[in-house]
């Protein structure tokens, strides 16, 4: 993400960051070991997926 607060994008959904988490040494309570986090560039919106 850019640190001046300006998007390359023009729309929403049009370029979207995404990372995936190493394993974790402590599984969630359904038994996940990742999560995956995401951020539209446009709309600044985060997702986070286990």
């Amino acid at each position: 993400l850019r640190k001046n607060g300006a998007s390359k994008s023009k729309e929403i959904l049009e370029l979207i960051h995404a990372d995936l988490s190493s394993p974790l040494l402590v599984a969630s309570l359904l038994s996940t070991r990742y999560f995956l986090f995401t951020t539209d560039d446009f709309f600044r919106k985060m997702w986070i997926y286990f």
